[in-house]
């Protein structure tokens, strides 16, 4: 869907523009509805509409002068360009993370909303169960580039919607693109840019910890601009959507059958039963961040034995990265993290709910014996915590620094006669006249 301030007509202006010779704005339309049939324009978008597009196209509603039509056309150019460089910037990284996987790993992760995936669903309600419990069941999603792989994992109420799941959520997924626990150098990493998910300081720690122990050598984290996310990941969870959307799904169960027959490639999915405290870690970290939720462009990288974390708006080449000292908040988790062992009281309140109503869900006809009875065990698995068996940071190795080396380094005899051409390129002749022997 394209921004709601921005048009088949903005399209062809844009392509206009860079074209001595192009096409009538006829066979453009018809370009895009041939070659280009999931692209949609609209007023309305079911997506959230950013703030400043919505701005655009209401102010244009209005009854404008010729000046300040013109005005408001460039500021949305320019608001649609910069939208647009922070995208391609995160295509270029796609496409570094699919052409060499043993050097960059790209992942998007982001959250789906769970309005869906609320346990029992039913594809429709009658007056006896409408009221009943249920359970929600939230559902994150990552997409692994380089590796072509799709992760879904869901987890309930039993945990707090924080960095905690996003944290352990990774630390799976690198647990399956590693090779005996070591990663590739280079990590990017997209995230939404909710608050208190991913643009905090605690995730902020979390990858300079990262590169503090050599699990990566450079980390990139990236968010676009608000209302303008909608990505690949938010693509999967829409095949998702669609493919559960008139179904009866009673358990967690049948819900990662059903995701896994949705999507292609065919996501890796796992219930999370217990995670890893690592937000109580940079909680006793002696320093947090201030001013970090206006940059959108994050790099960490050591440099010496200091975790630097450099960062800017947007990524813009003219844009210079400002750097700050972020040792002692990555330090924070060095120390071993405690598994999860308390719950928040809406997830109490829930299963206990749950518990109530699961005859009520019986006797209206909506579970069957064998339904309940996994609902039973289900929930007291909620309410109990046992060992996570995420891995934990200290398991993985360093990074890949001597195949990645290995793999592009030449025989130093080629690598010397190569110095010596480039060498030579650089050097003054002298031409002069000699006295020619007689023969």
């Amino acid at each position: 869907m394209l921004p709601t301030c921005y048009s088949i007509q903005n399209m062809y202006e844009e392509y206009a523009s860079g074209h001595s010779n192009p096409y009538c704005m006829k066979h453009f339309k018809r370009l895009v509805h041939d070659r280009f049939p999931e692209v949609k324009a609209s007023e309305r978008t079911t997506f959230t509409e950013c703030k400043e597009c919505s701005m655009i196209r209401n102010a244009k509603a209005g009854d404008l002068s010729k000046e300040q039509r013109l005005l408001l056309e460039e500021q949305k150019r320019a608001h649609l360009l910069v939208q647009r460089i922070a995208r391609e910037k995160y295509y270029k990284h796609i496409k570094k993370a699919r052409e060499n996987p043993q050097k960059y790993c790209s992942i998007i992760i982001d959250n789906m909303d769970q309005a869906k995936t609320n346990l029992p669903r039913l594809p429709s309600y009658h007056k006896g169960d409408v009221s009943l419990t249920r359970v929600h069941h939230h559902v994150t999603g990552i997409l692994a580039h380089g590796q072509g792989k799709s992760y879904v994992f869901t987890w309930t109420d039993k945990f707090s919607c924080d960095s905690n799941i996003t944290m352990n959520c990774l630390l799976r997924v690198f647990d399956d693109i590693a090779q005996q626990r070591r990663l590739p150098p280079t990590l990017f990493l997209q995230a939404d840019n909710s608050a208190k998910d991913n643009r905090n300081f605690i995730i902020m720690g979390f990858l300079g910890s990262l590169v503090l122990r050599k699990m990566f050598k450079k980390v990139k984290l990236s968010f676009l601009m608000v209302g303008h996310t909608h990505e690949d990941v938010d693509q999967m969870f829409s095949w998702i959507s669609i493919h559960i959307g008139k179904m009866a799904i009673k358990t967690s169960d049948t819900l990662h059958e059903e995701i896994q027959a949705a999507y292609h490639p065919q996501p890796t999915t796992e219930h999370l039963s217990d995670l890893w405290d690592y937000r109580a870690l940079a909680l006793q970290s002696p320093i947090q961040l201030s001013g970090h939720k206006s940059p959108h462009c994050f790099r960490f990288h050591l440099q010496e034995d200091r975790v630097i974390m450099s960062y800017k708006e947007w990524p813009l080449q003219r844009a210079t990265f400002q750097q700050l000292d972020i040792t002692d908040l990555a330090r924070a988790f060095d120390a071993a993290p405690h598994p999860i062992s308390t719950m928040p009281d809406k997830g109490r309140g829930a299963f206990d709910a749950m518990g109530v109503d699961l005859p009520k869900w019986k006797r209206c006809g909506s579970l069957t014996d064998e339904e309940a009875s996994w609902w039973e065990g289900h929930l007291e698995k909620q309410r109990t915590f046992g060992q996570p068996t995420v891995p934990k940071l200290d398991e993985f190795g360093p990074f890949l620094t001597s195949a990645s080396e290995a793999a592009n380094t030449m025989p130093p005899e080629i690598a010397d006669t190569i110095r010596r051409h480039v060498s030579s390129l650089t050097q003054e002749s002298t031409i002069r006249t000699v006295r020619q022997r007689r023969r």
